[in-house]
């Protein structure tokens, strides 16, 4: 399958799954913090999203197993699109495969990735202060 033709069908499944989930283009650009138009190109198959922000994407529209959907369109020749043992790799990393975060640190990472770089900062130095100021004893979980 060449390139051309696995963004046009990777863009189709991405703007399927889009309207699907009741996102919008502007939405979903400020969820991975791009442009809505570099979303347009993506859904257009103009250009694809990079493997750390295609997971993110289909943990929002709620593609269950990107591995699965995505991994066909890797064309070895050209090394376009997406290698499966890099969508493996990637999905682990955003929760795909069970890594150990509770339901109540994946909704904070979610809400996280919602904020603007402004608040992403405070939020940040807010738990660099917490975790000087506090001895690490004490952070851990009571029983």
């Amino acid at each position: 399958m060449a390139s051309n033709d696995n963004n046009n069908f990777i863009g189709a499944i991405l703007k399927q799954s889009r309207i699907a989930a009741g996102y919008t283009q502007k939405e979903i650009g400020r969820i991975t913090g791009k442009a809505p138009q570099t979303v347009a190109s993506w859904e257009s198959g103009k250009s694809q999203p990079d493997i750390s922000t295609l997971i993110i994407i289909c943990y929002r529209y709620g593609i269950t197993d990107p591995i699965k959907t995505f991994s066909n369109f890797f064309d070895k020749e050209k090394n376009k699109a997406y290698p499966p043992d890099l969508l493996e790799s990637a999905a682990f990393k955003f929760g795909y495969k069970n890594i150990g975060l509770t339901d109540e640190e994946k909704l904070l990472l979610i809400n996280f990735r919602k904020l603007d770089s402004e608040k992403r900062a405070i939020i940040n130095n807010f738990i660099t202060k917490v975790l000087i100021t506090e001895p690490e004893e004490e952070l851990e979980p009571k029983e």
